[in-house]
C-alpha cells in the first residue's frame, strides 16, 4: 500500500512542477513577444528617421547643385569672359 501512495505523491509533486515550469515558460514566452514589438517598433521608428534624413540629404544636394550652376552662370562666366 505504501508503493502505491508513494507514486501517487511523486505524481502530484511532478505535476505540480509541469505546471510550474508551463508557468515559467509562458511569462518567458510573454516576455519575448513584448520585446519582439518593442524591437519591430524601433525598427521602424529608426527606418522612417532615416527616409526623413535620406529626404533632406536630397533637397540639400539638389539645392547645392542649383547654387552650383547658378554661380557658374552669374559669377565665374562672366569672370572668364571679362579676362578673354
Amino acid at each position: 500500500m505504501a508503493v502505491p501512495l508513494l507514486l501517487a505523491v511523486g505524481a502530484v509533486i511532478l505535476g505540480g512542477a509541469g505546471i510550474a515550469a508551463g508557468v515559467s515558460a509562458k511569462e518567458d514566452f510573454d516576455e519575448a513577444e513584448r520585446l519582439n514589438e518593442k524591437a519591430k517598433r524601433d525598427f521602424d521608428n529608426a527606418k522612417k528617421s532615416l527616409e526623413r534624413q535620406r529626404e533632406q540629404s536630397q533637397k540639400a544636394l539638389e539645392e547645392l547643385g542649383r547654387q552650383k550652376v547658378l554661380l557658374h552662370r552669374q559669377g565665374l562666366k562672366p569672370f572668364v569672359e571679362t579676362f578673354k
